[in-house]
């Protein structure tokens, strides 16, 4: 749900987005209740994943896409092959949110190579992207997830309904 999150924040600050999914996941749900634009895409990764390639391709030339943020390493494949399609037409970026295992296949390199970008949350995994894979260290980028500050800033009562709230003395000294 993160994407969908980060979707919505875009959204607001004026940035034209579209998520491309499958119809019946969740996240599609749930960006077209954020009214967010949502594209449905079927890839089953063991057939079909030719049509998926041509179909995401067409949405993207409709969109008039400059950039594909992929978040799940198995759409990988169909959004590189969407690319070669689309005469190499937009960029693609991965989203990276776990931990890999090793990938220095020649199709896992050619894959990776065909990326404008890795992102990676922290340096210890870009290092292991470095370690487990051989895409130019060039494209593997650190990008800190950040938090919405206002949930958390907004939300903090004043100081005597807190001690209130709590059945804390409202004149003691209290050190957290």
């Amino acid at each position: 749900m993160n994407v969908v999150r980060f979707l919505r924040w875009l959204g607001q600050r004026n940035w034209p987005v579209h998520l491309y999914a499958h119809p019946e996941h969740v996240m599609f749900k749930h960006a077209q209740q954020e009214s967010i634009a949502v594209r449905p895409i079927r890839i089953n990764s063991r057939r079909g994943s030719l049509a998926a390639a041509w179909q995401l391709r067409q949405q993207i030339r409709r969109d008039r896409l400059k950039a594909l943020t992929v978040h799940q390493s198995s759409d990988l494949p169909v959004a590189v092959l969407a690319r070669q399609l689309a005469g190499r037409s937009f960029n693609i970026i991965f989203s990276q949110h776990m931990h890999l295992a090793d990938k220095r296949d020649p199709l896992h390199t050619w894959q990776f190579n065909q990326l404008a970008a890795w992102a990676t949350p922290v340096q210890w995994l870009a290092d292991r992207v470095l370690e487990k894979t051989r895409i130019d260290p060039a494209k593997v980028r650190v990008v800190p997830r950040g938090i919405e500050l206002d949930r958390f800033t907004n939300r903090r009562p004043p100081r005597n309904r807190a001690r209130e709230k709590l059945e804390l003395p409202s004149d003691a000294y209290i050190a957290g």
